[in-house]
Formats: C-alpha cells, sequence, structure tokens
C-alpha cells in the first residue's frame, strides 16, 4: 500500500468505527455501475464539511487492492449488493489530495511536477515489471506504458480538485495550466477505469479548457441521484438524536434546510458537534468566519444586500445560476455571487422555483454578523420578525379526479394558509398506488415524463408513459400503460394472447436512463400470463422441449419445458422494485389469478380449470428453475399473476400496499415528526374514506407524532362522521353555495374553493 497508489483502508476505517457514524455506503453501489462504463467521469462538489472527503477515503479503502476491507464494511448496507463482493479490493487505486501538495509561493508548473514525481515513485513499486518507465517519466506517460503492457487501469480518486481557484484564486494562467494538466490526464486515457472527483466548486468554466466537461456533474444546484450521500438526511438525524438523546425540533431548527434535489440535508460537521457536546450553536461556520462572507456582500451587485436582507426576513430570491463561472473571482450580477454562495453552503438553492434562500439558524447568524459589521444592519430590521404563525404544516392531499390534480389541491391549500398566516408549509403529492400514482409523484417530485414505444397487450406497438422523479433515478410506472385493460375494446379481450412485455419493455427504457429505484403500480391488467411476457423482454428464455421459445400469452404456458436467463442484464440485480399491491390472491386455484380476475379479461366459465391448470405447470417449472414457490403468496395472482413473476424472477421486490409505497416514497413520515398541523382530503369523504382509504392512511401517520389533521373534500356525505374515530380531527366541504357538479368540478372554480375554504378555517385557528 501507498499514499497515492493504492492507499488502503485506514483513513475510512478510522471513520467508520467513531461514536457517530452514518452509513453512505451506498455511494458505492451508484460507482459501481459506472465503473468501465462511457458516464464513469464523476465530480461531486458540496461545501466544506460535507462529507466529501470522507466519501472518498471510502471509495479508496473499498476499491484498493493490498488490503482487506470486508471487516471495515461488515453490517454497512453496501454489503448486501449483488456486486459488493465482485470489486472489493480489486483494482488499481490513484488517490490524489490537491490541497496536500499546493503551496501559493511555489510556480504551478513545480506544484504539479511534485504530484507527477510522487505519483510515478509509487507505480514504479507497485509495476516494478513495467521496465518502460523510470522517475522521470510523466504521469499520462507512465499510466499509458503500464496500461499497454498489464492491461491494468486504474480508479482515480481526486480529493479538494478545485483548491487551485480557491487558494491561488487570482492566478488565471496558472489556473488555465493546471486544467489542462487535468484534461491531458483523463481525456481520452484507456487506463481510467473510474474516476471521481470532489470539491467545493463544479468544474470551471474556461471557453476551450472546458474539456474537462467529460465529467458529469452532482452538485448544490444539480445533485442528481447523488443527494443523499453527502451530509446527513431528516430521517438520519432522527435516528442519531434518539440515541444520542437529543430534541430533534431543536436540532432541525438549527441545523436543517438544505435542498438538495427533493431532500433535506444537514451539515454532518454541525450535526456531530452538536450532538456530541449536547449543545446547539454555530461549528460549521466557526470554522469560516463572517468577514469572508462579508466580502461577497460588500460587491454589491445589483441590490446584493437588499436581496440578503430580504432572505433575512424569511424570504427567497430568484436567480440565474447558468452564469456563474464556477470560480470565486469572476462575478459580473448578484446571481454569480448567490451561486457562488450556495456552492460555498450560505444559501440553499430549491430547484422547482430557481429560488435561493438561507437555510437555517446557524447560516442566519453568520449573515446577521456580516450585515452588522458592515453597518448594515439598519436594512435588515424591517424584513425581521415578520407575523408568523411558528406553525409548521404539512399538507398531503389525494387528487379530486376530473378538477384537481393531487399537487394542484395541495398548492390551493397552501395558498390559502398564506391569505391567513405565514406559516412553514410543506406540499407532499398523494395517491394511493393505483391510477394517477404517476403523475402524482412526477408533478410532486419534480420529475419528468417519459413516453416510450412498447408491444401494446396484443402484440401491436403503442405508446406507453412513466415518470422518472427528480432524483434521477427512480421510475414510477404503472403498467396498465403498456398492459392495460383500457388499452382494449371488450370484443378485442383475449386472455391466451394478451401479454405483459411491454411492461419488460418500460423497465428496460427506464434502467437505460439510470433509474435503479422502481415504483411500479399493477392495478388493471388486461392479462392472464403469469407476467411470463415481461419476464421474455427482460432477457428470461421460455422454450418448449423443441427449444423453440414460447409465444406471448397464455396459450403456451403449458408447453414451457426450459427456462434460462443468460441474457438478463446484469444492471436488473442493482434495481429496486417496489409493486404497489392492494389484491393477497395467489397464483393458482380458486381464489388465483385465473378464477377471480380472468373473467373480466375474457376467460370464459369453462375455461378457469383449463387455464389455472397452464399457470400450475408455470409455477411447477418455476419452482424447478429457482428454487422457490411463490404460488400461494399473498399478491401473487395480482395483475395476471404479474405479481408472480416480480416475487419469482425479479431481485430486490417488496409487493406493498400502494398508499404505503406513497407514503415512504414522498417520505411524509419525515415531513409530519415536527409538524404541528396536517391537512388531507380528497374529492368525496364518506364511510369508505374512514375504512381506510388515503386521508386515513395520512392520519395515522400524523398522528404518532400527535399533529392536529384537517381534512378538505369536494363533497362530504352524513355518514363521514366515522373518519374523526379514523384520526380526522375535523373535516371540512369546500362546495360554497348552490351550485351544479359541473360548476362545482371546473379546475378553476374547485381551485378557488380550496384556497377561500382553507383561508377561513387558518383564519380561525391562528
Amino acid at each position: 500500500m501507498g499514499i497515492y497508489v493504492n492507499p488502503g483502508n485506514v483513513l475510512f476505517e478510522t471513520a467508520r468505527f467513531s461514536d457517530i457514524y452514518v452509513d453512505k455506503s451506498m455511494l458505492i453501489a451508484r460507482t459501481n455501475a459506472l465503473y468501465k462504463k462511457e458516464r464513469r467521469f464523476i465530480c461531486v462538489s458540496r461545501p466544506r464539511r460535507f462529507g466529501k472527503s470522507m466519501a472518498a477515503n471510502m471509495l479508496a479503502a473499498y476499491y484498493s487492492r493490498g488490503c482487506d476491507s470486508a471487516e471495515v464494511f461488515a453490517g454497512l448496507k453496501i454489503e448486501k449488493e449483488a456486486s459488493f463482493k465482485k470489486y472489493l479490493n480489486q483494482c488499481n487505486v490513484i488517490r490524489m489530495d490537491i490541497q496536500r501538495f499546493l503551496d501559493t509561493e511555489k510556480d504551478l508548473d513545480v506544484y504539479l511536477d511534485e504530484i507527477e514525481k510522487n505519483v510515478v515513485l509509487e507505480l514504479l513499486k507497485e509495476f516494478p515489471e513495467c521496465t518502460a518507465i523510470d522517475s522521470s517519466s510523466k504521469l499520462k506517460t507512465a499510466l499509458d506504458q503500464i496500461f499497454v503492457q498489464t492491461g491494468k487501469g486504474f480508479i482515480f480518486i481526486v480529493d479538494e480538485w478545485d483548491c487551485v481557484f480557491r487558494i491561488v484564486r487570482k492566478r488565471k494562467e496558472a489556473q488555465k495550466e493546471y486544467l489542462d494538466f487535468l484534461r491531458g490526464l483523463f481525456k481520452g486515457a484507456d487506463y481510467v477505469e473510474l474516476a471521481y472527483m470532489t470539491g467545493i466548486l463544479p468544474i470551471k468554466k474556461y471557453g476551450e479548457h472546458s474539456a474537462v466537461n467529460i465529467f458529469d456533474e452532482y452538485s448544490m444546484i444539480s445533485p442528481k441521484n447523488l443527494g443523499e450521500y453527502f451530509g446527513f438526511t431528516e430521517e438520519e438525524v432522527c435516528v442519531q438524536c434518539e440515541q444520542q438523546d437529543m430534541e430533534y425540533a431543536e436540532v432541525k431548527k438549527w441545523y436543517d434546510g438544505y435542498l438538495i434535489g427533493n431532500l433535506h440535508i444537514y451539515n454532518p460537521k454541525s450535526v456531530v458537534d452538536a450532538l456530541t457536546w449536547k449543545e446547539l450553536e454555530s461549528y460549521w461556520t466557526g470554522t469560516e468566519t463572517y468577514e469572508a462572507l462579508k466580502v461577497y456582500i460588500d460587491l454589491n451587485f445589483d441590490g446584493l444586500k437588499e436581496a440578503i436582507a430580504i432572505m433575512l426576513g424569511n424570504g427567497r430570491c430568484a436567480i440565474d445560476s447558468t452564469t456563474f463561472q464556477n470560480d470565486m473571482t469572476t462575478f459580473q450580477t448578484k446571481d454569480d455571487v448567490l451561486t457562488l454562495l450556495v456552492h460555498l453552503g450560505y444559501l440553499t438553492y430549491d430547484r422547482k422555483t430557481s429560488e435561493v434562500f438561507i437555510p437555517n439558524q446557524e447560516i442566519e447568524q453568520e449573515f446577521m454578523r456580516a450585515m452588522k459589521v458592515g453597518g448594515w444592519d439598519g436594512m435588515i430590521q424591517p424584513q425581521l420578525h415578520r407575523g408568523s404563525s411558528n406553525k409548521k404544516v404539512v399538507i398531503a392531499i389525494d387528487s379530486f379526479k376530473g378538477s384537481m390534480s393531487s399537487m394542484e389541491a395541495g398548492n390551493a391549500a397552501k395558498a390559502g394558509i398564506l391569505r391567513a398566516c405565514d406559516a412553514e408549509i410543506i406540499v407532499k403529492p398523494l395517491a394511493d398506488g393505483g391510477e394517477g400514482t404517476t403523475e402524482a409523484l412526477v408533478e410532486g417530485m419534480g420529475g419528468e415524463y417519459v413516453s416510450v414505444e412498447v408491444m401494446g397487450p396484443l402484440g401491436t406497438k403503442t405508446k406507453a408513459r412513466y415518470g422518472i422523479l427528480g432524483d434521477r433515478r427512480t421510475a414510477v410506472m404503472e403498467m396498465a400503460e403498456a398492459a392495460g385493460i383500457i388499452l382494449l375494446k371488450p370484443e378485442e379481450l383475449n386472455p391466451l394472447r394478451a401479454t405483459t412485455y411491454g411492461v419488460g419493455e418500460m423497465i428496460l427504457d427506464a434502467i437505460k436512463r439510470g433509474c435503479r429505484e422502481f415504483i411500479i403500480g399493477i392495478g388493471g391488467s388486461a392479462t392472464s400470463e403469469g407476467g411470463v411476457g415481461m419476464l421474455q423482454a427482460l432477457g428470461y428464455e421460455f422454450r418448449d422441449k423443441a427449444g423453440n421459445p414460447i409465444r406471448e400469452g397464455l396459450k403456451d404456458l403449458d408447453r414451457i419445458a426450459s427456462i434460462s436467463g443468460e441474457n438478463v442484464p446484469e444492471a436488473l440485480n442493482e434495481c429496486h422494485f417496489s409493486i404497489a399491491c392492494d389484491v393477497t390472491n395467489p397464483l393458482c386455484g380458486e381464489n388465483g389469478a385465473v378464477y377471480v380476475y380472468g373473467p373480466q379479461k375474457g376467460v370464459k366459465e369453462e375455461e378457469k380449470p383449463i387455464f389455472d391448470g397452464k399457470m400450475v405447470h408455470y409455477a411447477d417449472k418455476t419452482q424447478e428453475y429457482r428454487g422457490v414457490d411463490y404460488r400461494m403468496a399473498e399478491g401473487a395472482g395480482a395483475a395476471g399473476g404479474l405479481g408472480f413473476a416480480f416475487l419469482s424472477y425479479i431481485p430486490n421486490v417488496e409487493l406493498k400496499s400502494g398508499i404505503d409505497i406513497v407514503l415512504e416514497a414522498i417520505g411524509l413520515e419525515q415531513a409530519v415528526r415536527d409538524a404541528d398541523i396536517v391537512i388531507t382530503g380528497e374529492g368525496r369523504m364518506d364511510f369508505q374514506t374512514a375504512m381506510g382509504k388515503v386521508p386515513v392512511g395520512v392520519a395515522r401517520l400524523a398522528k404518532k407524532y400527535g399533529a392536529k389533521v384537517l381534512a378538505f373534500a369536494g363533497g362530504v356525505t352524513r355518514d363521514a362522521g366515522e373518519c374523526n374515530e379514523a384520526g380526522i380531527d375535523a373535516f371540512f366541504p369546500i362546495v360554497r353555495g348552490v351550485t351544479t357538479l359541473k360548476e362545482a368540478m371546473t379546475p378553476e372554480n374547485a381551485r378557488e374553493n380550496m384556497i377561500l375554504s382553507v383561508e377561513q378555517v387558518f383564519r380561525a385557528m391562528i
């Protein structure tokens, strides 16, 4: 082991076994997925003390040859991943901490020569058989020769990559020389198996020098799918507070507030110090004084000081982050300075609204000091202490079908509250896992829709739509988009031919786009073929005695003689599937897929035993091949047996209640932990609502943490009083005055009615 080449696991081991440790090892699953792939160049930028160096140490400990890190990773989440053992201590690693070399008094060419010399000397020790290189060789030359002679590549881990732009910030030519060094090292290099760079700033924008843009950037502005691995999530802080006997609500007030995509992230340095010393104060900002912040405020582009004053009054400022040059000296506008403050950790960025704001009390104190020392404290007094209810309100309302989506209803409720008072308000999308789930989650979690041409239920091409959420790794699908009964006319129903093949094509498309988490609703199918079509699309082969592939649909299930999974993509093992399933039927028998659900899909009464026999044969062959038998499992019969296919053939699958999956996906439990009021609702509230529909699911969760629950509905029946027993403290119809159903359901009227009703309720409460 060396300092730079295959550095081992000592640094990570120290952190791993510290008194307070939060498991971020699933970052490794993300890097494993990119190993030797086109998008293997990663640049993560986060503020000081957000866990960047620890992550770099963890990656070095995992990949480095010459050490045994099995015990260090024992018990961590990554240990359960299929790729864990494949790469554990199997790779050559070059780890460079750029700040370690940097001396402001040296010319940069001397500094770069020192980096190259130190790394090359260790390479000579590691690869003595490569006689074509010596201590005078340039680093790139040495790496090329090693690759040619041995075929061995390298994983590069570069920490503090941007320190040149922070420490020698005014030496532009030196910065360009440094970028040329990085470009020469990485661009077009066959020896690069994976490159991971981390620092505070994103990659510098420098015209032709931006060739370093081979790196995908994961920043405070655009975290993509790595948001949860740097900093602590709300759930992680909650757990640590419980373990360390600290009041979570107070810790949240001091250190919460960083929006990283859709996640609330805490600065680890501040949280760990607060939990260690049992005192709430400024820990992170103590490592860099308010005077540094004052320098940037002093620039005062376009009324920068006024913008800071607004934010100190709990306000927000819209910015354009695209003009920022990713250094600490090139500023043209207020937006450039505010964008830099996001990257430095003094502000946070809301991607949905393109706004910045002060994240928490710790940071607010530093701004107050900077403004006061600068003599601008008079500007902020009118902004401070605006009228506020000091209440936290969480809104999670189901869609009002035909009039408002879940988010439209939630945002209307929010508007009503803000007419009555100031409050901290969080709006969450809501659905039950069935129709409308994709729309709710995409709309509410910063996602986007993807349209893909797939095989429809009877083999003809159809357009299927699914969603990719804002984390860029979670896909939300409804199988009915590809294999739904709504795609067929009644006279077209054909259980012998109807296939789920298009569902598999949707999944493959999402995998190719980088998704590894799946939420799939499996209601409304036109199929009764046990999910074989989906499995065929994913690469499984089902053959008859003659070795011919069986046809899609139910017809040939009893002809299956052999099954093979040789062509199933390896990436499927990296995925996790949450299947929204609210039925408990097994695959086979009188309560199974064919007998119970077959008739609505075209199965005749006399065909039931014949078709169920085909299912039994399919289950028998599956048991022979997979060594498991899920035919009688609850939910196996869902969607014509699609549940069985997921359970039997797909790794990392959970069949769960649709509402439970949605509540988990939106992080509702984390949001309501310290909520004062939770608002829910749906289009119509009656006795069925009390029997377990979406609003009651929300209410039960809210009551777990002692929040008051209010519900708003388009209509309320006389028997809705049972909802009070189910956890809803009070419910209110939103329809105002005498109106027709058509008028009430007009989107504009529904929204206005919601706003007005919520406003009046909150005027009475606060």
